[in-house]
């Protein structure tokens, strides 16, 4: 198995292959009609149209040989198979006048995003994919994805490169969608019986509402220490009750100087 400094080093190569054919490994722009999800949702009526329809996302599997490809894309929304086919796939890309196909072979690797324009098509298998007509690279990947059994196995791995555990893990990625779906029910939910969302101080001069050790900083302004918030501004709420705000809420984060671990964090997320 090749190392990481050596992955690395050819996919340096194959940059420089497409700054030699004059194509820009980071486009600021690349063609893109919709999202993958709203294909695959109304994949019916665009094969039935059947016009070519521009789509991008990261490449997540890539197989085939010879005079055919498959590259699954990923844009966050959902996967689509790209179908990469010689015969069609043949007109010149590059200044000095190789095709579209094969400078997609000689270039394009798992990890990297790039935009397909084709037709949506039914595979052999009756798979919803894109019969690609042409590619841009949108951007060049130069490290490698984790390798799809295995993915990151270092729990401080994980942690320190969370982007990575969500694109390799579906299940955590769905947990962020689920949790912002939550937050929004639960404002809607407060009001629609009344309650008008606030926002209180997370620094405070003093630590009173919880029992816990607080996170410590200093005021440069008035020189003057104070501590991250332990818990929502309740005694603020108090206040706001008092100056004629008799129902109010307020989502945001409290800081705990203490132990961490999965169940217990130091910074979360609450309501009061």
């Amino acid at each position: 198995m090749a190392s990481l400094e050596e992955i690395r080093s050819a996919r340096l190569q194959k940059l420089q292959i497409l700054k030699e054919h004059g194509v820009n490994p980071y486009p600021s722009k690349v063609p893109r009609d919709f999202p993958i999800d709203f294909l695959k949702k109304n994949f019916d009526k665009q094969t039935e149209q059947g016009r070519p329809v521009s789509i991008a996302g990261r490449v997540m599997a890539l197989r085939g040989q010879g005079a055919i490809l498959f590259a699954v894309l990923f844009d966050g929304t959902a996967r689509i198979q790209a179908i990469i086919k010689k015969d069609v796939m043949n007109s010149p890309m590059s200044d000095i006048g190789e095709s579209s196909f094969e400078l997609f072979v000689d270039t394009v690797d798992v990890g990297d995003f790039i935009s397909v324009t084709g037709v949506p098509m039914l595979s052999e298998r009756g798979e919803q994919s894109v019969m690609a007509e042409s590619w841009v690279m949108a951007t060049k990947s130069l490290l490698p994805l984790p390798e799809k059994w295995h993915g990151l196995q270092d729990v401080d791995e994980r942690y320190r490169k969370r982007y990575l555990d969500f694109l390799m893990n579906p299940e955590l990625r769905e947990l962020i969608v689920k949790k912002s779906k939550f937050w929004d029910a639960t404002r809607q939910f407060m009001k629609d019986h009344g309650f008008l969302e606030v926002e209180t101080p997370t620094l405070e001069t003093t630590t009173g509402g919880a029992e816990a050790q607080p996170f410590e900083t200093h005021h440069n302004d008035f020189d003057m220490d104070v501590y991250l918030r332990i818990s929502v501004g309740e005694l603020w709420q108090k206040r706001l009750m008092a100056g004629g705000f008799p129902k109010t809420f307020e989502i945001g984060r409290v800081y705990r100087n203490e132990g961490t671990s999965p169940e217990h964090l130091q910074e979360f997320t609450n309501m009061e």
